[in-house]
Parts: structure tokens; C-alpha cells; sequence
């Protein structure tokens, strides 16, 4: 009998044959592995003879397990039948079937405690779910990729595997822990909290002091968790929006690594959100240095986002950065405004109206109330002379309780509603409230 010349084209064809009939890709690269083990073996001509197929066998079983040599028989007798050298195939070595799990084999409570201890305090939190997933389901790592969104919100995973399908039923506390969080990025977490105590019902950024994704100084921002040295907790309400940092450097790494959901708009929204919160980090808002009455060529701060500007028209105006006009204007105030009220720019109240704008944003934020370039009193009074209307409409919204007051320049607004706080010219004051 003339011996069978192998190649490594027909390990290739047979690898496509696997695939057509919808292998599994894990079990395709595994018989072509055993197979290119095979022919490499083999001697320079690449002959294949029952006796060197009975040599082989020898060999291999002398080197490795029983399991291990009848996966390398099944793949050598697979491609065997694909390529019609029947008289080749060689018989599996025979194993007594085990009915039984030797201890040694088994992972007490303990040592699965000790487990999932030892990724969390290492900061591997994707390794400790991954275990959690699969002590409390029973299911292979092959299987893991079944454990999908909508298995966690219907409780219950299909499992397509090796050509059979079955369910698995996902715990109620293990779809809590799953669903409630979330890697954002390496070494940062999305968590929601649950149960009983007062963290429950909170949000948080946690991250790990080892992540290599968050810059050292955003890591200062951070405050430790008692008994978690290795993390740092950054909570969605604080009074302080810290969490901002983060939520900008996830953006800037999805952004890095090609991410859909991240892209310019985004990263710069939720930068301009972190110069309102966290300026030193960010840096303070910029003044614009264009505005629709032309080239800004002088400006004042008065607050973090708020500029008196002075342009080359010439004329004067007080932008407003975003979001700090967002929510601090009236409807009536954003009527006197120009610039791009549906985007992130500046607002621009003209000349007339920068005391209306100076109120209104003082009613929002302490450090225009407190700004020592504004004279309150002189405020009330341009007020008064341009906006009548305006000033008496606020007087009665604050004899009734409706609303905050007008005279917040002049009384201070922690004080009770009285008459004292009630808006008034004041004689001799003037009008000219900016000091410069």
C-alpha cells in the first residue's frame, strides 16, 4: 500500500471544512494545533503509514495524559475521514469513567472566599465578577459570554454551546451585583448601591489607586473607602462635582480608544461642566475672544464665567459661559441675551442689560453676590431706572413668599422675608454698580 503524503494545504482545507459545519472556532484551532503537531512530527517527506501513526500514538502517550493524547487521536482520526484514509485511524486510549470528584479537586467555601478577597484588594474587580458569575451559576468560562444585559434583566441565560442549548437561571443578588456595575474603563467602575443603610440608593465612581487610565492629580479628588486602601470613591451627589474629572478622563480614554459613545461634543460638555466645578483642575472659563459686537480687546472677571467685556466696535457686554447660564436666567433675561442659546457658547447681554444679567446671577451663585467689583446699591437702582417693571413685579413675589427677593444686594439673602428686604432706590448712590 502506497503511503498517504500529507500537507499543510489540506490541514488548512479541513480547518475550512470545521468551520462549514459550524464549529466551534476554540475546537477548530485545537484539531488544527494536534494536527500541525502531527506533521511536524513527521519525517521530511510527510508520509503517513499505519506503523508511524502507531509510533506517534506511542510517543504522545508516554508524554501526556490520557485526555490529553485521545483529543489529539480524535483530531488525527477527524482528518482522517475528511480525507478518506480510512485504514489510517488509530483506536483511543480507554479511560475508566470517574464517578466520583477527588477532594484535592474541589474549592472549599473558604478558599473561594479567599479568592474573591485577594482580586478585589488587588484592585481586579473584572476578575472578582467573573468568579462571582461563575460560583453562582455553574457555568463554563467558555460560557460567560451568554451572561448578557438582557440575561440580567430577565433573569435567565441561554446557553448556545457545542451545538446544545440550555438555561441557566442567573440569582436574584448576582443579577443585583452585575447590573448594578459597571467598568467605565480599566481600573474605573460605575456602582449603585442597595439594601439597607444609609449608602443605600447612592451612585459612585470607584477607582483604583493602580489605574493607569486616571492622571495622579484626578486621584486626589478621590476619598478613601474604609477597609479598600486600594480605591478611591468619587459619589454622583456630592455637593462638589468631582466625579466630573472622572467622567471627562473615561471620555478622553473611550475617545482615545475609538469608542462610539465618545467623540468631541461630549468630552468638551463635560469639561466646561468641570471649569464651573473643579476650575483648578480644569482651569477657569476663558473669556470669549470674539462676541457679536466684535473683538473682545478688554475684559473683567467677575465671577468663574462671567466677563465684562469691552470689544473693538466699540462696546461693552457681559458674557456668560456654559453651563453657567443654563439654569441661572429667567425667561425674560434670555430674551435680552444674543449668542448660541442651543449649544455649549457664551451668552451676551448688551450694555443696557448687564445689571438685569449681574441680578439674576447673583440670585444663583454666592460669588457674583459677593464680587467686590459690583456696588449692590447702585445695582438696585440701574435696576429701577431701566427695568421699572421688572423691580416691582420681584417686590411683590417677595411680599407674597413667591420667589427670591430683589433687595438680596442690599439685605443679604439668608435674612426673613421683611419689608427691610424689599428693592429701594437709594439717593446718592447712583448707578454706576461696576467699580472700575
Amino acid at each position: 500500500m502506497e503511503p498517504y503524503m500529507m500537507t499543510k494545504g489540506q490541514i488548512q482545507s479541513y480547518a475550512e471544512n470545521l468551520r462549514m459545519e459550524e464549529r466551534r472556532e476554540s475546537t477548530v484551532q485545537k484539531y488544527a494545533n494536534a494536527l500541525t503537531a502531527f506533521y511536524d512530527w513527521l519525517s521530511e517527506d510527510k508520509s503517513v503509514t499505519k506503523e508511524r501513526l502507531l509510533a506517534w500514538k506511542a510517543e504522545i502517550g508516554a508524554k501526556n495524559a490520557a485526555s490529553t493524547v485521545n483529543v489529539m487521536i480524535s483530531a488525527v482520526n477527524s482528518f482522517f475521514a475528511f480525507m478518506s484514509w480510512d485504514n489510517l485511524r488509530v483506536k483511543r486510549i480507554k479511560t475508566q469513567r470517574r464517578i466520583y470528584r477527588d477532594k484535592d479537586r474541589e474549592l472549599t467555601k473558604a478558599e473561594y472566599m479567599r479568592l474573591l478577597n485577594a482580586a478585589r484588594n488587588n484592585g481586579n474587580l473584572r476578575l472578582y465578577y467573573l468568579m462571582q458569575t461563575l460560583g453562582s451559576t455553574g457555568i463554563r468560562v467558555s460560557e460567560l459570554p451568554f451572561i448578557t444585559i438582557e440575561a440580567l434583566r430577565t433573569g435567565s441565560a441561554v446557553v448556545d454551546c457545542k451545538g446544545k442549548q440550555r438555561t441557566v437561571l442567573i440569582p436574584k443578588k448576582l443579577r443585583k451585583i452585575l447590573r448594578e456595575t459597571e467598568e467605565e474603563c480599566p481600573g474605573v467602575w460605575y456602582v449603585s448601591t442597595y439594601g439597607g443603610g444609609e449608602q443605600a440608593g447612592r451612585e459612585f465612581y470607584v477607582v483604583a489607586r493602580a489605574a493607569e487610565t486616571i492622571p495622579d492629580e484626578a486621584k486626589t479628588y478621590g476619598t478613601d473607602i474604609p477597609g479598600c486602601s486600594g480605591y478611591l470613591l468619587y459619589p454622583m451627589d456630592a455637593e462638589r462635582q468631582t466625579r466630573k474629572i472622572i467622567q471627562y478622563e473615561i471620555l478622553r480614554y473611550r475617545m482615545r480608544e475609538g469608542a462610539s459613545d465618545a467623540d468631541r461634543e461630549a468630552i468638551r460638555e463635560t469639561a466646561l461642566d468641570g471649569m464651573e466645578e473643579c476650575p483648578e483642575y480644569f482651569g477657569a472659563f476663558p473669556p470669549p475672544p470674539m462676541t457679536p459686537y466684535g473683538h473682545t480687546v478688554r475684559y473683567k472677571t467677575l465671577m468663574n464665567g462671567a466677563f465684562w467685556i469691552q470689544t473693538d466696535a466699540p462696546a461693552t457686554a457681559l458674557a456668560v459661559a456654559y453651563p453657567i447660564w443654563d439654569d441661572a436666567f429667567s425667561e425674560y433675561a434670555m430674551s435680552l441675551a444674543e449668542g448660541d442659546a442651543d449649544g455649549f457658547g457664551c451668552l451676551f447681554f448688551p450694555e443696557r442689560a448687564i445689571c438685569l444679567a449681574v441680578f439674576e446671577l447673583g440670585r444663583t451663585y454666592c460669588a457674583m453676590r459677593e464680587c467686590p467689583l459690583i456696588d449692590a446699591a447702585a445695582l438696585m437702582n440701574a435696576i429701577y431706572r431701566d427695568f421699572p417693571d421688572y423691580a416691582v413685579k420681584f417686590n411683590l413675589m417677595e411680599q407674597t413668599g413667591g420667589g427670591v427677593p430683589l433687595g438680596w444686594a442690599l439685605n443679604g439673602a439668608a435674612r426673613p422675608a421683611s419689608a427691610e428686604r424689599m428693592a429701594r432706590l437709594t439717593p446718592g448712590a447712583g448707578t454706576a454698580f461696576l467699580l472700575f
